[in-house]
């Protein structure tokens, strides 16, 4: 319907360019980190063919830009210790970006400046044009010519395309170049946009999840242990009860996250009123063993804070992407 179009148009739009934030924040902070190895040369050299003399180090300000971009989303990301804080649970998820908008519409003049700098979406969307600007000031390339010339430059190793000609060879040459100085920026950029897709997906999956008597959020958390990066992934349902004569509401959250070595858990919890029911899944044989020698405590420490507990035998199995990309695609396919 006219209500939901957009939505279905948006999801279109985005879920071809997103990722699982497993796999992109170490992609993202491993491009972040290259920031300072980076050496581009100024499109405006003789004969408009860099060389490697030639190459330069990012214009100081657009560095210092980037640098900081860079170091507000470092910031942003939460360790395992404190990530072990119901409070900073909270926080991280209220600036996991699938909120933003609604912070927005829920500020008064004038803006708090914490809605913005402790947000990832807001934060990411000023690392991509950051980003853009440094691509194209420094090679003038802008990211559609790069595109362009990595095709080019496929047909050429792949002999589909073959320049003919001194002039052309030269401008070739020329244009390999500038794509391989500008690879570490657009890299950057490709990642970043990724990620920004991916959240913009948890927004739109949460939309259309939701109803009157069903509302629905997916986020996703990223945290730091030791020197890698995880993802911390949410679904959390609440279901108004259909009795008139009853307030009491019912909440399921999933959520799956990374044990180290014994692989991700995927956890689903309902909770009504205080009864608690669990069910608990494991990637790896040594995950569901640990599970098992550490469920008594956490059962322990829900009864002495009032609630009744019910935990399923856990299992070892597939544990999938909470959001759920293909049944995305396939409900696009039945709005067509």
């Amino acid at each position: 319907n006219a209500a939901t179009l957009p939505i279905y148009q948006a999801i279109r739009a985005v879920i071809g360019q997103q990722a699982p934030m497993t796999v992109l924040l170490p992609l993202l902070m491993q491009a972040i980190n290259g920031i300072d190895k980076l050496a581009l040369a100024p499109a405006s050299v003789a004969n408009n063919e860099p060389t490697a003399t030639s190459a330069s180090k990012l214009a100081p300000n657009l560095e210092l830009e980037l640098k900081a971009a860079a170091q507000r989303l470092r910031n942003l990301i939460p360790s395992l210790s404190q990530l072990r804080q119901p409070q900073q649970v909270k926080q991280s998820s209220l600036n996991s970006g699938t909120f933003f908008e609604s912070k927005l519409v829920a500020s008064k003049p004038p803006l708090n400046s914490n809605t913005i700098v402790k947000d990832i979406k807001p934060i990411l969307l000023q690392l991509v044009a950051t980003v853009r600007q440094a691509i194209f000031k420094n090679t003038k390339l802008s990211p559609q010519l790069i595109t362009r010339l990595e095709e080019k430059i496929a047909g050429i190793v792949t002999k589909t395309a073959t320049p003919s000609g001194k002039a052309a060879e030269a401008q070739t040459r020329a244009e390999v170049t500038r794509l391989v100085q500008a690879q570490p920026l657009h890299q950057l950029l490709k990642t970043s946009e990724s990620l920004l897709a991916r959240i913009q997906l948890n927004q739109l999956s949460s939309l259309t999840q939701s109803s009157e008597v069903n509302q629905v959020w997916y986020m996703e958390i990223p945290y730091a242990h030791h020197t890698r990066h995880h993802t911390l992934q949410l679904r959390i349902s609440k279901e108004n009860s259909h009795r008139k004569d009853s307030n009491e509401e019912e909440w399921q959250l999933e959520f799956s996250f990374e044990l180290g070595d014994h692989g991700r858990i995927l956890s689903d919890i309902r909770l009504k009123g205080k009864m608690l029911n669990m069910r608990f899944i494991t990637e790896t044989t040594a995950g569901l063993q640990l599970l098992q020698d550490n469920l008594h405590l956490l059962n322990d420490r829900l009864h002495s804070l009032g609630f009744e507990v019910n935990i399923r035998q856990s299992q070892q199995g597939e544990i999938t992407d909470l959001l759920r990309p293909h049944t995305l695609e396939s409900l696009l396919d039945t709005h067509a």
